[in-house]
């Protein structure tokens, strides 16, 4: 009898643990479940384009003085954004991105003609912007291999666009003298405004590769500050003009991306594409009394980009 109850003791002690094993299991199955990723990071890197900006200094119906054979822009762009996910379908991100054209020069040189005399001019331009964003997004899955994402938020803009020319003519009209001139134009824009677009990625069955893109627009409400100075001298004396505006300006921008997806893990993925970006009135602001006025600017080039999400 005692060892008939001994063994049952031990047979629903035995149970008693295996319960307890399998539940605690069951707990910690339940705790190894990993949590979705809520947090973001995106650092981003790439080469640009754009067309060349317009002489500022061009007299109108005087072709021999307008450099306007620049070279197509050429730069490069670098981003970083940061967000948390703190909602099933809610997110914020914070992001900024600096991008910085290369010093672009042109020239102007001939002789002869009427008088005889001779021109040698030169011309440069210089821009850099740097963008910084604040977004709410609301994430969307129409189905297990596609997200798709609207954000609103604010953007804001700092440009600085410069353009420099100087030179000498000789002979000709000038009864054998020579004039030199030097001219510059500095133009900043500061300003925020609202922005809104959306992101949009999906992954090609079980394998690494997918695609992605975003499409986004703002306008952006600020202040442009232009200053022109010009100074000419010939003979041991000279002569020199400036002027300068502060005026709200309104600077409309939109841009689209578009890349092919490389995904390393389930929360990192690599991206190669393709970005463009217009820009209204950035190079110049619009104003008359600097000759061509103010220029859009398309700018776009190839980008890599590295998204973990942790």
């Amino acid at each position: 009898m005692k060892k008939s109850l001994s063994t049952s003791t031990v047979a629903a002690v035995a149970a008693g643990a295996a319960a307890s094993v399998v539940s605690n299991a069951a707990l910690a199955a339940d705790a190894m479940v990993v949590a979705e990723p809520e947090w973001y990071l995106s650092l981003e890197g790439g080469a640009i384009f754009a067309d060349p900006a317009t002489d500022k200094f061009g007299v109108s119906g005087s072709g021999f003085s307008n450099v306007n054979d620049f070279d197509t822009d050429f730069g490069y762009r670098g981003a970083a954004a940061i967000g948390r996910k703190f909602d099933d379908n809610l997110d914020w991100r914070l992001g900024v991105a600096y991008s910085d054209f290369l010093k672009n020069h042109a020239s102007l040189s001939f002789s002869g003609g009427s008088g005889s005399g001779s021109v040698d001019i030169n011309g440069g331009t210089d821009l850099s912007y740097l963008t910084g964003d604040l977004e709410l997004g609301y994430n969307v899955r129409p189905s297990d291999r596609f997200d798709l994402r609207l954000f609103a938020g604010l953007r804001a803009l700092n440009s600085n666009d410069s353009q420099d020319k100087f030179g000498d003519i000789s002979g000709g009209p000038f009864s054998g003298g020579t004039i030199a001139f030097d001219g510059k134009v500095d133009t900043e824009f500061l300003g925020i405004g609202p922005r809104v677009g959306v992101d949009f990625s999906s992954r090609l069955g079980e394998g690494p590769l997918g695609f992605s893109g975003m499409l986004a627009t703002s306008v952006l409400f600020g202040e442009l500050k232009q200053k022109m100075s010009f100074t000419a001298s010939s003979g041991g004396s000279s002569i020199g003009s400036s002027f300068s505006e502060d005026k709200n300006e309104t600077v409309f921008n939109l841009e689209a991306a578009f890349g092919a997806d490389f995904h390393i893990a389930d929360s990192s993925v690599l991206t190669i594409g393709y970005r463009g970006e217009y820009w209204d009135s950035i190079r110049g602001g619009g104003t008359d009394k600097m000759g061509s006025g103010g220029d859009d600017m398309l700018s776009h080039g190839p980008f890599v980009r590295f998204i973990a999400n942790f």
